[in-house]
């Protein structure tokens, strides 16, 4: 909502219609209820109709009429809910402004006052917020037509003089006044809009700051465990092999190296996987989309965990539709990419399988999804991934994880407008997937 305030140029506007709404829906009630009383009074003060003077049928039509036109508007603008009722506020303000001139036409059979103009001139500048443009034509209108209507209905010279220099003083006052409240409430409700649009904009920072906070406490925290770890007891089995490498059977020595290998290959994974994920936070790795074919990446990026698998005692496999291509980031697609076969290894057990595959969907997207035959995760784990957070399990094949992987999934599949769909397979695993556009709908 306070988005859409920044980009339309026509929130205040619509603001005042709202407000005339409101007003309206209070006031005309009133209106309603004050003509009705002057029927009842000229009927009560002067008996029968046919007891009447020709200006007290007059009066009694006209009060008649406004009082009809006036629970009309009163439903009318009940109906629509404060939704697109200016025609309400407009509609109203020239008919009292004629009604006033026709009132005060007829008072002047019996008086000189023009209190009727007077209280409509004074009441729409200060009972409805309307634009000076629309006004002034009002206003200038009604005064013509009352100087006229003096004349037509006979009224004295001087009176007419007078009371014409009157009117022209309280339809200036009256239409300057209408500017006044109008700019007011107009630079008010743009005051209300900037300090929204600036209180929101605050948020979001603050959210912002806040979010990158816990990124780097996290990445502190991963450093601190997860790195620290297996970088020191690697030091201390190199630190071992180079004191007694003599004293060491070769065997020992052959698992030893392996061992190690293995634990600088996890931490140099991790590592990458943190500097990503960092340069992501810190606006530092642009969204750059091009067209991928899929099977190369797939075949480029299997090649860093063929001896993971081989370790692990697990078949790497894939099927991907002829000639598959995505508009994504090259980059970002071969980091979820890494991760999610990194993770389908791990949780799977040995002699088992981890299938890739990429199919064009009817909705013409491209539906990239990688299926282990683990044990499966749970609903509480799968909750966890959807939310975003880390969730404990403890991976078959040995390796060990941070759960950093999932958070830049998650992460650079927004960046392509995309998310990351976990499902639990019947016969046991779990199929990761999710969708990007074809290259072929791009170009």
């Amino acid at each position: 909502t306070v988005l859409s305030m920044d980009r339309d140029k026509g929130y205040t506007l619509r603001r005042l219609e709202r407000t005339n709404a409101l007003r309206l829906r209070f006031y005309l009630p009133i209106l309603a209820l004050v003509h009705i009383i002057h029927v009842m009074i000229f009927y009560l003060l002067h008996g029968l109709p046919e007891d009447y003077e020709r200006w007290h049928s007059q009066i009694i039509i006209s009060h008649l009429v406004a009082s009809v036109v006036t629970a009309g508007l009163y439903v009318w603008i009940r109906k629509r809910r404060l939704v697109n009722v200016e025609f309400g506020a407009r509609a109203l303000a020239v008919f009292y402004f004629l009604f006033a001139v026709l009132i005060t036409l007829i008072d002047q059979k019996i008086t000189q006052a023009i209190t009727p103009y007077l209280v409509a001139c004074m009441g729409l500048s200060v009972g409805l917020f309307l634009p000076y443009r629309f006004t002034l034509p009002l206003y200038l209108a009604g005064l013509i037509l009352f100087v006229v209507g003096l004349h037509w209905v006979g009224a004295e010279p001087e009176v007419a003089l007078s009371n014409s220099v009157n009117a022209l003083t309280v339809t200036a006052v009256g239409w300057t006044l209408g500017v006044i409240f109008w700019r007011f409430r107009y630079r008010a409700l743009e005051q209300t809009r900037f300090i929204a649009l600036q209180t929101f904009r605050l948020r979001k920072s603050n959210q912002k700051l806040t979010e990158t906070m816990a990124s780097r406490q996290r990445i502190f925290s991963i450093l601190a465990h997860d790195l620290r770890g297996p970088i020191s007891a690697s030091s201390t089995a190199l630190k071992h092999l180079g004191q007694d490498w003599s004293g060491i059977a070769d065997d020992e020595k052959r698992d030893l190296i392996i061992r190690q290998s293995a634990s600088l290959a996890h931490s140099h994974e991790l590592l990458d996987d943190l500097l990503n994920w960092a340069s992501r936070a810190e606006g530092g790795l642009p969204y750059k989309p091009r067209t991928i074919d899929l099977l190369s990446i797939y075949l480029e990026t299997e090649k860093g965990f063929r001896e993971m698998a081989r370790q692990a005692s697990v078949t790497l496999s894939a099927a991907v539709d002829s000639n598959l291509q995505v508009h994504a980031d090259y980059s970002m697609l071969q980091s979820v990419l890494r991760n999610l076969l990194s993770n389908a290894i791990k949780f799977s057990p040995g002699g088992e399988m981890v299938e890739f595959y990429g199919t064009r969907t009817e909705a013409g997207q491209a539906r990239i999804s990688v299926r282990d035959r683990g044990p499966g995760l749970s609903v509480e784990q799968m909750e966890a991934i959807y939310r975003g957070d880390t969730f404990a399990a403890t991976p078959i094949a040995g390796f060990t994880g941070s759960g950093v992987g999932l958070y830049l999934i998650r992460d650079f599949l927004r960046a392509h407008d995309s998310m990351l769909e976990v499902s639990r397979r019947p016969e046991g695993g779990t199929d990761f997937s999710f969708q990007l556009p074809l290259a072929s709908l791009r170009q």
